[in-house]
């Protein structure tokens, strides 16, 4: 008999035995949805979204989602999955999305994945974010310097706040021996950036994506 640790260590239960490593990598050319599945304890897994390999160069996608799903961010996830797939990655999920497990139809799904894949035994969440900062949305208006301040500070004040419940749900799916990644088009704020690192959660900008992705995955 045995007991397989978290990192990937046999501890075999009779004494006289010593504990050996054991290959993650076994694992990597399984589908990431059914591996993130039996980790979920409140959630459950309303869809798994697409599933993307590359092929010749080219990105193969199968279970595609409706167009009536489409987002402003979807170029961003599948630049990024494209990138991912060239390190060696053999799959990736795209766009799955998590509902708690409550009794009742009418719940909303609360947390959506962007990417989800297996690499060296490890299951990793890249979460992408293509928006542009309130910051320079603001800038583009004109007013009261004052007025434009105070509002632009209780958004800025609202996007922390999500954006840290955010990285704290992707950390957690990601779980115990998970990696998260956040991929964003500009820099991460300081105070983001700091809880983010916390967290454990590594940071990309989307100008340094080849470079960043090569940097955490290899």
């Amino acid at each position: 008999m045995f007991y397989l640790e978290r990192n990937n260590e046999i501890v075999w239960l009779n004494p006289s035995s010593a504990s050996q490593k054991i290959d993650g990598s076994i694992i990597d050319a399984f589908d990431p949805a059914d591996l993130v599945e039996c980790q979920l304890s409140a959630s459950w897994l309303e869809r798994k979204g697409e599933l993307i390999a590359l092929v010749n160069g080219q990105l193969k996608i199968s279970d595609k989602l409706p167009p009536e799903e489409k987002k402003k961010g979807d170029d961003l996830e599948y630049e990024t999955a494209k990138e991912v797939l060239k390190l060696g990655i053999k799959q990736i999920r795209r766009s799955l999305r998590l509902k708690p497990k409550v009794y009742g139809n009418q719940i909303k799904p609360h947390n959506e994945i962007d990417l989800l894949f297996i690499w060296k035994g490890k299951l990793w969440i890249i979460d992408c974010k293509d928006r542009v900062s309130p910051h320079k949305l603001m800038e583009n208006l004109r007013g009261d310097k004052k007025t434009l301040d105070n509002v632009l500070g209780q958004i800025k004040q609202n996007r922390t706040h999500y954006i840290k419940d955010d990285l704290v749900a992707i950390a957690e799916t990601g779980g115990i021996m998970g990696k998260a990644v956040c991929v964003w088009k500009e820099d991460m704020p300081p105070e983001l950036l700091s809880y983010a690192n916390h967290l454990g959660v590594e940071f990309v900008r989307k100008d340094m994506l080849k470079e960043g992705l090569e940097r955490i995955l290899s």
